[in-house]
C-alpha cells in the first residue's frame, strides 16, 4: 500500500540513501549531481555538480553511493574511476582514482573501515581488499591483491555472472558491516559479510536466475529489453529488515510489437509495485507486498517510509507497509 503523495524538487533519481537527518540522491538526468536533502522537509542543503573532478559527479556510466564508516558516505563513480568519501554536508574527505590493474571496476564500496568491497571489470565477480585510510591527508591506501575472491563458477545461481554486462547493474545496501546485494536481472540476492563469508537467498516458483545471454559465436550480448524479466529495482534496510523494490514482468508479443512500444516498456522496466521483505540474517523470505502505485527507488527516514515514482510526475510517496 501506498499513500500521502509529496511533491519533491528532484527528478529520476538513480540511487537514494539516508544518514541520520540527511537524504543523498543520485540522479542523473537533470542535475547530473549528487544532492543531500533535509529528512524532516526534504529541501535541498547541498550539491555536487557535473565534473570529473573532486567533488565533481560525471554524468555517465554506473555510480555506487553507500554509507560508509565515520558517519561519512561513499560515492564510487565510473566515468572518473574514483571514489570519494564525504560528511554529512557533502564536504570532501577523501578523494581516490583506481588505476592500473584496478582501473575503472564496476562498483567499489567500504564494507568496514579495514574492508573494501569492489567488483572488477574482468573475471571475478567479487574481490575484498583491505584498505585503510587517513581523513587528514585524504589518502587512501589499498593492498595489492584481495585477500577474498568469488567467481561466477562458485555458485551456481551465480554461473551467468560470467558475462560482466550482468555485474554492472547491482543494488547495494548496507548494516553493521555486511553488505546486501540485488540485481537488475535476477531475483538473486546476496548476504556479504567483511570476512567473505556469504549467503544467497532462495528462489519461489516465479523468480528469475539470470538469463543467459551467450550467444552461438560465444559472445556475450544485452538482455533483451521486454523478454529477459527486470527484476530488482532497488534495495533497503527498513524497521530490520531488508526490503527488495521488485518489478519482475515479462511483455508478450512480436518482435515489432515490441518495438514500437519500446519507451513504455522501459519505463514501465524501471519501476516496481512490489515490495520482497527478507530476514537480513537468513534471507529467508517473509512477506511479499503490493503497493497501491509504481515506484522506481525506496528509502527510509528517521519517521517514515519512502518510494519515488517518476512515473507519477516525480512523486514522493510514502509507505506504510511496515507501521
Amino acid at each position: 500500500m501506498g499513500s500521502n503523495t509529496i511533491e519533491p524538487n528532484f527528478s529520476n533519481p538513480e540511487k537514494v540513501i539516508t544518514i541520520q537527518d540527511r537524504i543523498f540522491i543520485y540522479e542523473p538526468l537533470l542535475n547530473h549531481g549528487l544532492t543531500s536533502f533535509s529528512t524532516s522537509d526534504f529541501e535541498e542543503i547541498n550539491r555536487l555538480e557535473f565534473g570529473r573532478g573532486p567533488s565533481q559527479v560525471a554524468g555517465i556510466f554506473n555510480k555506487t553511493l553507500l554509507e560508509a564508516p565515520k558517519d561519512l558516505i561513499s560515492f564510487y563513480d565510473r566515468s572518473s574511476g574514483a571514489v570519494q568519501f564525504f560528511d554529512s554536508d557533502l564536504n570532501l574527505k577523501l578523494f581516490h582514482i583506481f588505476r592500473g590493474a584496478m582501473k575503472m571496476p564496476f562498483h567499489v564500496a567500504p564494507i568496514s573501515d579495514s574492508t573494501l568491497f569492489i567488483v572488477p571489470n574482468y573475471g571475478n565477480f567479487i574481490e575484498l581488499y583491505r584498505y585503510s585510510y587517513d581523513i587528514l591527508s585524504e589518502s587512501l591506501e589499498i593492498d595489492e591483491k584481495p585477500f577474498f575472491i568469488l567467481k561466477p563458477n562458485d555458485n551456481e545461481k551465480l554461473k551467468y555472472l560470467d558475462n560482466f554486462i550482468l555485474r554492472q547493474d547491482i543494488h547495494l545496501s548496507i548494516k553493521k558491516n555486511i553488505l546486501y546485494l540485488a540485481f537488475e536481472y535476477s531475483d538473486l540476492v546476496v548476504r556479504l559479510e567483511e570476512n567473505g563469508n556469504y549467503a544467497v537467498n532462495q528462489f519461489q516458483e516465479d523468480m528469475y536466475g539470470f538469463p543467459n545471454t551467450l550467444d552461438n559465436d560465444g559472445y556475450y550480448n544485452l538482455p533483451t529489453i521486454g523478454e529477459d524479466p527486470v527484476c530488482s529495482l532497488d534495495i533497503d534496510i527498513i524497521d530490520n529488515k531488508l526490503i527488495v523494490l521488485r518489478n519482475g514482468t515479462k511483455h508478450t508479443g512480436s518482435f515489432f510489437s515490441k518495438i514500437f512500444k519500446l519507451d513504455k516498456i522501459m519505463k514501465e522496466t524501471d519501476h516496481g509495485k512490489e515490495l520482497l521483505v527478507y530476514d537480513i540474517d537468513t534471507l529467508d523470505l517473509l512477506n511479499r507486498i503490493t503497493l497501491d502505485t509504481k515506484i522506481n527507488n525506496i528509502f527510509n527516514t528517521p519517521n517514515k517510509s519512502f518510494g519515488i515514482s517518476s512515473i507519477e510526475n516525480d512523486l514522493l510517496i510514502e509507505i506504510s507497509f511496515l507501521e
